[in-house]
């Protein structure tokens, strides 16, 4: 078996060969999905469906379908649901005062306790338990 000797010139003639043909296929696909669209856009439209209606399914269809080549979910973004602003602001919401000491040092049970209330076990931290107007059984 012999081995053919490809110049460099002749494989870049083929690979602009193969590109142009490549193209070509892609316009033509093109060019049939868009006719697609086009007749089942006017059947639609002329069943009574808003052009407003399509443009938000095609947006939707094009939010869901960020998918990289292999079929997976994009790494590294985040869902729709919540963003970073909105976590940020239920983090930062105040959380009222669960327990109170006898010196009026107050406590939300949040977090790490505060040395008045450490030593005691969660059991015992009850006779600390503040008293809610709308809350008529202490946990």
């Amino acid at each position: 078996m012999t081995k053919r000797a490809l110049s460099l010139d002749k494989v870049a003639k083929e690979l602009a060969t193969l590109d142009a043909q490549r193209e070509k296929l892609i316009r033509e696909q093109q060019a049939a999905i868009l006719q697609h669209i086009r007749v089942y856009a006017a059947k639609a439209l002329s069943s009574g469906i808003t052009a407003k209606q399509l443009i938000d399914e095609i947006s939707s269809l094009a939010r869901t379908d960020k998918q990289s080549a292999d079929g997976k979910p994009r790494r590294g973004r985040r869902p729709l649901g919540i963003t970073k602003v909105m976590r940020q602001s239920i983090s930062k919401r105040p959380v009222p005062n669960k327990y109170a000491s006898p010196t009026g040092e107050t406590w939300s049970g949040l977090g790490r306790p505060p040395a008045w209330i450490a030593g005691y076990s969660k059991d015992e931290r009850g006779q600390f338990l503040i008293k809610s107007t709308g809350d008529s059984s202490p946990e």
